[in-house]
């Protein structure tokens, strides 16, 4: 159990922008207070199979206290300034759920692990009520295998990530929103690597892979992501 906060930033306090025909106008608010939050969390791990694997089960909640938003257009604002927009405190939502894995050593060298997430995340709504949070998708499962032979490795990961709604904005005052709904995805990333010891106190590690190997097409936050990229490099351990 513990409790967290965030101090309010420079920009959130005093920031402003110039806009044609409007000229400048002011966002921040310097009576902002820091966001707050408490969260609770309580699992088990147990491993079994000789030690050759290991299981665990985590139950988290976390409530949003107060949190700093930014307000698209005011009515009436609430400094008394004129400001059309501008950020502002307002009470945070919840996000509870499990997180789980199963980690084994299947076999000589290699290292098999499997997690899974369920987030029940909501923020609250201005007029009350809570609605889902932004780019937080509720499922989201992770399998990668880590294999070593020697001097060579190996790793594969694959994760499935869930729908998840995420605001887009309109690029010109006064800064409207629509939010829409962004399908679900799997990604896959593979790489090896060798290493060769250069000296006493010195390794060589070479690798080269790709992300994104099936060329999924897939958004972040919002923002298409890249297609297929591939990586490589050469590196040193000291």
């Amino acid at each position: 159990m513990g409790n967290g906060f965030r101090a309010v930033s420079l920009f959130e306090r005093f920031g402003a922008g110039t806009f044609a025909g409007l000229g400048l106008q002011r966002f921040g608010d310097p009576t902002l207070r820091a966001e707050q939050s408490i969260s609770v969390d309580a699992g088990v791990d147990q491993r079994f199979a000789r030690n050759r694997a290991l299981i665990g089960v985590t139950w988290f909640y976390t409530r949003l206290q107060r949190f700093v938003d930014f307000q698209s257009f005011f009515v009436v604002d609430p400094l008394g300034l004129g400001r059309f927009s501008g950020y502002v405190n307002r009470p945070g939502g919840l996000a509870r759920g499990v997180e789980s894995f199963v980690e084994a050593t299947p076999w000589r060298g290699a290292t098999l692990r499997a997690s899974y997430t369920y987030t029940n995340s909501d923020r609250r709504l201005p007029a009350g009520g809570l609605q889902p949070q932004y780019v937080i998708a509720k499922h989201i499962f992770d399998l990668s295998l880590n294999q070593r032979y020697r001097s060579f490795g190996f790793n594969l990961d694959l994760n499935r990530t869930g729908s998840y709604l995420a605001p887009v904005f309109e690029n010109d005052f006064p800064f409207r929103t629509a939010e829409l709904t962004f399908d679900g995805y799997t990604k896959a990333d593979l790489f090896g690597s060798y290493e060769k010891q250069v000296s006493e106190g010195a390794t060589m590690v070479l690798f080269v892979g790709a992300d994104n190997i099936f060329n999924q097409r897939y958004y972040e936050s919002g923002f298409l992501a890249p297609g297929i990229v591939g990586r490589g490099g050469v590196s040193f351990k000291f």
